[in-house]
């Protein structure tokens, strides 16, 4: 695909040719005519590939929510077998949380899996990296969760109420606007109560929500809430859920990368090279175990 970027866009890109053709297929392909050639302007224009996804997304959607019922069902599906698959620990939490970043919206090479297949077989699975995540997050006393997909959402609210129910300061930050299959602030502030009354933990009024103030993830400074930057900042912990919040992490730079936890599955190559792994893996890792030369 030739297409002109700004350098600064061309220099943050995992992988050039990886990443376009995901733009491509998520934004050029299905986009009016009339708004194309706003589109190849961003490329032009936009500094990260999070501004670039973001503002595509936007001037294609505008105020809709196309995904709205696909979210509402997904949240149905993981309410409705949560108590099935519960196991009040950490380590199992965290292996929910890990399977359940199966849902995303269709790129060329991975069309998702079967939300709830992956919730119930998520306890057959070793992650090596689980019971060091387990240990930062037991001495951890403030614990900020970066939400990602619908479905999984309720998986990382149950989490999120048991580190709270332990003591913990924890907080939930979500978009505020809609962005493809993420769940938004308004969507989490539905399903927070609902999730309690499967957990009969008690600890729903010790989880506090964030919202980011605009349609971007949290890690994204400058185009977020200054008390989400904040946040991020003091936490002991961050838990960053799926590819979008680690990709905003990498292009923005984060001063502690030993202290945010990520959870996603690689749904692109340039995502597997990344962990030195296989497509379609679950990772449960550090920030500090990205390779030192992902980004140029």
């Amino acid at each position: 695909m030739n297409i002109e970027l700004s350098p600064e866009l061309e220099r943050k890109l995992l992988d050039k040719n990886t990443c376009l053709e995901c733009f491509n297929h998520s934004r050029l392909s299905i986009a009016p005519q009339s708004i194309k050639p706003k589109l190849l302007e961003l490329l032009k224009r936009c500094r990260f590939r999070t501004e670039l996804f973001v503002e595509s997304y936007a001037l294609i959607y505008g105020d809709s929510d196309p995904y709205r019922d696909l979210k509402s069902r997904l949240n149905e599906l993981a309410l409705g077998i949560l108590s099935e698959v519960l196991e009040p620990s950490i380590e199992s939490m965290l292996m929910l949380s890990a399977a359940g970043n199966a849902v995303d919206v269709s790129m060329p090479w991975y069309k998702g899996f079967d939300l709830a297949s992956e919730l119930r077989r998520a306890k057959l699975e070793i992650h090596s990296n689980v019971d060091a995540a387990s240990r930062a997050l037991e001495d951890a006393k403030t614990v900020a969760v970066l939400l990602d997909n619908a479905g999984e959402v309720v998986i990382d609210i149950a989490l999120a109420q048991l580190l709270a129910s332990r003591g913990k300061s924890t907080y939930l930050i979500a978009r505020s606007l809609p962005y493809e299959t993420d769940a938004t602030c308004s969507e989490v502030l539905e399903l927070v109560d609902r999730v309690s009354d499967v957990l009969g933990f008690g600890a729903r009024e010790a989880v506090r929500i964030v919202c980011t103030g605009s349609r971007y993830p949290a890690p994204a400074t400058g185009f977020v809430d200054a008390r989400v930057t904040n946040l991020l900042r003091d936490a002991d912990v961050v838990i960053s859920k799926g590819i979008a919040n680690l990709e905003a992490l990498l292009e923005f730079g984060f001063d502690e990368p030993q202290k945010v936890v990520t959870i996603l599955k690689a749904k692109c190559l340039p995502i597997a090279n990344l962990f030195r792994t296989n497509l379609g893996s679950v990772i449960v890792a550090t920030l500090s175990n990205v390779h030192e030369n992902a980004l140029s």
